[in-house]
């Protein structure tokens, strides 16, 4: 800068910026973040909550009166994450196959979109945690509209053959049950009519044979359990807080 330059007045600084507090622009904006920040974000509000993606930790043996063993567990875990410093420092590990599930993540959307007309919103790094309460809360892959969902796998390819033969609520329930009572949960929390269940791998030479989905409605019998269950788990987790 040319050391003579005359500085900017006030009002000329007040014309430029159309008379916007520059203090207040610069407070209001927020850095870009990268993938992996959003990531940690995304984890760190969730610390101590009981979310969708987890539900199945609550629900084997779901007509069982007390909280089953792996129950007890995972809510210690949530224990935990509200009890320690920094509960990510030691569980930030992300492997081969979680980071190619992220990175194909909006792919699975994308051919979604184009083999069903239909538009999904709150994706990738907009997509919203929604609270059934301060306790319990879950994440949708995309929303649809103002009564559906989508949750979206891009597994292993032999997962992804597995689900191939998989085509509503039963079989799922029965054949990967991890996946129906988060899509129950998330249909739960949500309080929205249906969800689709989403397997995609573009690895495989068929192209018919990339994405495979299906829908799924809310199970009120299954939810009542699961919220049998949250009520326990949440119970147990602020006994040993």
């Amino acid at each position: 800068m040319n050391a003579q330059m005359n500085p900017i007045n006030a009002l000329e600084l007040s014309v430029l910026t159309n008379g916007f507090d520059l203090s207040t622009l610069v407070k209001a904006a927020e850095p870009i973040k990268s993938p992996e920040e959003r990531r940690i974000a995304w984890l760190r509000e969730r610390l101590g909550m009981f979310t969708a993606s987890e539900f199945y930790r609550l629900m084997a043996y779901p007509n069982k009166a007390e909280l089953p063993k792996g129950a007890m567990t995972y809510a210690s875990e949530k224990a935990v994450e509200c009890l320690i410093e920094d509960p990510l420092q030691s569980n930030n590990f992300v492997s081969y196959d979680m980071q190619w599930g992220l990175d194909h993540e909006l792919d699975a959307i994308n051919a979604f979109e184009q083999l069903t007309g239909l538009s999904v919103t709150a994706t990738g790094s907009q997509q919203q945690l929604i609270h059934l309460n301060e306790d319990v809360a879950a994440t949708p892959d995309g929303l649809i509209g103002e009564d559906s969902g989508i949750e979206i796998k891009c597994p292993q390819s032999v997962t992804h053959l597995k689900h191939l033969n998989i085509h509503n609520a039963a079989e799922l329930k029965a054949i990967s049950p991890q996946y129906y009572w988060q899509i129950q949960g998330l249909l739960y929390v949500s309080k929205r009519q249906h969800w689709f269940f989403v397997s995609y791998d573009p690895r495989f030479k068929q192209i018919d044979k990339q994405l495979h989905l299906f829908k799924i409605e809310p199970n009120p019998a299954d939810q009542g359990l699961l919220e049998q269950r949250l009520a326990l788990a949440i119970e147990y987790r602020n006994k040993l807080i």
